[in-house]
């Protein structure tokens, strides 16, 4: 069976949507054609699974293909179309992407099975949030709604989260650096410089 798993419109009045096989799809309204940004139209695009399409205030179409992080695709029906392709190796934390939303901000939010990311068009990279910042889970399953006042609402299982978009985009992740002086395994010093030991193993009675 083929299905549809979300839907939005353009301000050039095609519907963009996102389909269970063969990717990125388009209904332009004007004469009913419907075209699919894949591999069939050119070699370099994805086909698959996509689970979100989302149409973002520069007119970029950013879509999700499973496994494959999400794309963008710029410029669609011109001479300058164009398809990026955005994942691990961009710093996503996974390449199960499920769902892609621009905030009232202008924010770009990439929701997946490890956490919400922020994404930075201009740098390609992404800013990562998982249950360890404070998710109820850092597998996000449902579709993020976000109110008249800009809070995003996310389900789980049995319970609801909401944040303040801008301010979490404003947080920074601090990374610190520090030197071990002294280092001992039942009150007797280890006799090699920690500072070069890549690793170390203790038995359970140790501490």
């Amino acid at each position: 069976d083929y299905w549809v798993n979300s839907i939005i419109s353009d301000e050039h009045d095609n519907i963009w949507f996102s389909h269970s096989h063969y990717g990125l799809g388009s209904l332009r309204i004007s004469d009913s054609k419907v075209t699919f940004f894949n591999s069939f139209r050119n070699k370099n695009f994805p086909i698959g699974f996509s689970t979100d399409v989302c149409v973002t205030n520069d007119g970029s179409i950013y879509f999700t293909i499973l496994g494959e992080g999400v794309w963008r695709l710029k410029n669609p029906f011109t001479t300058r179309e164009e398809m990026f392709n955005y994942d691990q190796t961009n710093g996503l934390p996974f390449d199960m992407v499920r769902f892609v939303h621009e905030d009232q901000q202008n924010n770009i939010w990439f929701f997946s099975g490890n956490g919400i990311s922020l994404f930075d068009p201009g740098s390609a990279t992404s800013k990562n949030f998982s249950d360890a910042d404070g998710l109820k889970s850092k597998n996000v399953t449902a579709r993020p709604y976000e109110d008249g006042n800009g809070l995003i609402y996310i389900g789980f299982n049995k319970a609801f989260q909401a944040f303040q978009p801008d301010s979490l985009a404003r947080n920074k992740i601090h990374t610190y650096k520090f030197i071990v002086h002294d280092f001992k395994v039942n009150n007797v010093r280890c006799p090699s410089n920690v500072n070069f030991t890549h690793e170390g193993r203790l038995k359970p009675p140790q501490n």
